[in-house]
């Protein structure tokens, strides 16, 4: 027990959200009950009736050959390998910044702020599309659950824990950090996709205010 204390408080101190102290590990066991039974690598884990791929198409997304070994711990959601070089993650800094360049030049404003887990986070308006983590690089994405199922089965994410439960949206998964220029092809394609997703969820939030 104490050594597991121990070890998680090494790891939290790196990650942000819960502090890391006696009251952090103790939310951490909290979560680990609310947790979706299953294995989160596994696309029908949650929502196994939603069929796969929506903004993202399968044919385009190719397989992943290796997935990085996790951290045990719900909170904070981590790998333990497979991270990204400080000049490898500079091109994924740079293809971020293009990519919300861009959309500003067709007139989508994608900003800035902060998640609970992270001060690189990028949202719509009020949506939140994703946050990369500190420690490791890698991100949380609010993607549409069919998306969602396409990553985890091609190897590219597995479930927050919490997806679908206490708020969270079911469509939530971790994206595992990118170290080559081909895999920050494929994570630009993982940003058009929760960019698509906020838009259909504001529009939809829209009509129905409206109606």
């Amino acid at each position: 027990m104490f050594d597991d204390y121990d070890s998680w408080i090494q790891l939290q101190t790196t990650a942000g959200g819960l502090p890391a102290n006696i009251i952090g590990y103790l939310a951490m066991l909290l979560v680990k009950f609310l947790v979706v039974n299953g294995d989160l690598r596994n696309p029908d884990t949650v929502l196994p009736s939603v069929p796969v791929g929506k903004y993202l198409e399968p044919e385009v997304i190719p397989e992943r050959t290796q997935r990085p070994q996790m951290h045990k711990w719900p909170v904070p959601q981590r790998q333990v390998d497979c991270i990204p070089s400080p000049d490898q993650f500079v091109l994924v800094e740079n293809r971020l910044a293009a990519f919300i360049a861009k959309k500003g030049q067709d007139g989508t404003v994608i900003r800035k702020g902060k998640a609970f887990d992270s001060l690189n986070a990028f949202f719509l308006d009020k949506v939140e599309l994703f946050h990369i983590h500190p420690f490791d690089k890698s991100l949380h994405c609010m993607l549409h659950p069919s998306d969602a199922k396409l990553l985890i089965a091609k190897g590219w994410a597995e479930w927050f824990g919490l997806a679908g439960k206490v708020g969270q949206p079911s469509g939530t998964v971790l994206v595992y950090a990118m170290r080559e220029k081909e895999e920050v092809g494929v994570l630009e394609k993982v940003w058009e996709a929760a960019l698509m997703h906020a838009e259909e969820t504001q529009s939809l939030n829209v009509h129905y205010h409206g109606s």
